[in-house]
């Protein structure tokens, strides 16, 4: 009897240990993705960036809490959001933004001159662009969603300039979370041509002309 009980506790333990491996074996792989900015800035005939003069100082830029995390954040109803387990960002989300806005913002003003916040010593900076980032989400069939406020500020002590609101959405067809992170990368896009577009609007600072 104590045998029968003994080959059991054996061939139990044999069923458990090959369920598990079997779980293991068939886990999904996890994906990761960066966002995309525009092609490369234009370059004159000795390669080097086609910079205009103006000199644009990037940031702070407040980020939403809830966004900072490696899984990519989809909203499926008005108050409820669903965190990807496989779906993850390669890095910062918040860093990752940045560093395409301020891209795309070089490209579009055809300037290398692009310094980021924190700013470090006394650089002449013509353009200050400060920003909260109030929502960055969206759902894999459906649209990504950007909504951000933000301003440019110029002029000698850096008081005066514009304030703007943007609400950018662009569709994401496809089911799956490459199709979501292409359509929030062109959101980027288009909130960078928003902010070129009020630059270029602004009087050119006497150091630039």
């Amino acid at each position: 009897m104590s045998q029968s009980v003994f080959f059991r506790s054996i061939l139990i333990c044999f069923s458990l240990g090959l369920l598990f491996c079997w779980g293991c074996a068939s886990s999904p792989q996890a994906r990761f993705y960066t966002l995309s900015s525009l092609s490369a800035p234009l370059k004159d005939q000795t390669g080097q960036p086609l910079g205009k003069g103006l000199t644009i100082g990037l940031g702070p830029i407040r980020f939403p809490d809830y966004l900072d995390r490696p899984g990519i954040v989809t909203r499926r109803s008005g108050n409820t959001i669903e965190i990807a387990e496989f779906d993850l960002w390669a890095g910062s989300l918040k860093d990752d933004f940045l560093r395409v806005l301020a891209e795309n913002i070089s490209i579009l003003l055809e300037t290398d001159k692009i310094v980021l916040y924190p700013y470090i010593g006394a650089i002449p900076i013509d353009f200050r662009i400060g920003m909260n980032l109030n929502r960055f989400e969206g759902t894999p069939g459906d649209q990504a969603l950007l909504e951000a406020t933000w301003a440019i500020l110029e002029g000698p002590d850096k008081k005066d300039g514009v304030v703007r609101k943007s609400r950018i959405t662009e569709p994401a067809p496809g089911s799956d979370y490459q199709s979501l992170v292409a359509a929030q990368s062109r959101a980027v896009e288009r909130l960078g041509r928003e902010i070129v577009q009020a630059i270029q609007a602004l009087p050119a600072p006497a150091a630039a002309k």
